[in-house]
């Protein structure tokens, strides 16, 4: 009787054992959405007649970084191009919002935005790149020209 007692607790000893191999499988990450919105405006008085020729090309770009790796995996861009006395003043902002999927504990979001002026062949750029906080949900980004 001591044989059979001593065997079924081992049998039960085994099967708890293998048991706790299952715990250890790493849970799937569901990604949430996290909102970025850019506000495009002039920021200066464009009317003088110097400014009628100057044609400016705003890129705007989301994606995400994984913080394991440095990798950025581009989500969303788009460019607008049209001349700089077109662009509205800052109370009346062109507004484009995005969602963009990240996964909290391996992922951040990231904005960029270049700004490319031509004026009669004359060349200048701008760029700039931001990580933001992962516990915001909405972002707000605003670029003036």
């Amino acid at each position: 009787m001591l044989k059979i007692i001593a065997f079924v607790l081992v049998l039960a000893l085994s099967a708890i054992g293998c048991s706790k191999d299952s715990d250890l499988v790493e849970p799937v990450e569901i990604p949430v959405n996290r909102q970025v919105v850019f506000s495009v405006y002039a920021a200066g008085d464009y009317s003088a007649p110097t400014f009628r020729q100057v044609e400016t090309s705003l890129t705007l770009t989301a994606g995400v970084i994984n913080m394991e790796t440095g990798t950025f995996t581009q989500k969303w861009d788009t460019v607008i191009t049209r001349p700089i006395l077109d662009f509205p003043v800052e109370e009346q902002a062109l507004t484009i919002e995005k969602s963009i999927p990240l996964r909290l504990n391996k992922e951040r979001l990231q904005v960029a935005h270049s700004i490319r002026y031509n004026n009669n062949g004359q060349l200048s750029q701008t760029a700039n790149f931001e990580t933001l906080p992962s516990d915001q949900v909405r972002h707000l980004k605003k670029i003036g020209l």
